[in-house]
């Protein structure tokens, strides 16, 4: 019986062994395959962060263009409006009445005093009563 334990003992430890051995290979196998598709998730995972910045540089540069475009479409629209405001207030000033003052000194000698709320002087006065008499004698 001894030499039937012994033999059972051999191949239970040859099993256990073989157990063992094909269990390290398996979690060897689990251990590279995760690694492979970690290393593959990450070149997926840079692969997409590049394209995503490549289409936001893309996407970047299309509003940039678009900005300057658009600015000098607006620069040239007020360009346009300030030579059209120019050319309408040359014309304009040309209608406009000017005013111009002019100041100048005469000397003048008063010899009589003027009154306005009197219509004629002393002199004035002597020929409207004249041509008065001469209109009634004729």
């Amino acid at each position: 019986m001894q030499a039937f334990l012994a033999k059972f003992y051999e191949a239970v430890i040859v099993a256990m062994a073989v157990f063992l051995l094909l269990t390290l290979i398996g979690l060897g196998v689990q251990s590279w395959r995760a690694t492979h598709y970690k290393t593959q998730l990450d070149n997926a995972e840079l692969k997409c962060n590049q394209q995503k910045t490549d289409i936001h540089a893309d996407y970047q540069a299309k509003a940039v263009k678009a900005a300057k475009d658009y600015q000098e479409a607006l620069a040239k629209q007020q360009s346009t409006i300030n030579q059209l405001s120019s050319d309408y207030e040359s014309e304009k000033a040309k209608y406009k009445v000017k005013v111009e003052t002019v100041t100048k000194f005469v000397d003048k000698i008063v010899e009589r005093d003027v009154y306005r709320n009197v219509c004629s002087d002393d002199d004035g006065l002597q020929s409207i009563n004249s041509l008065i008499k001469s209109r009634n004698t004729s």
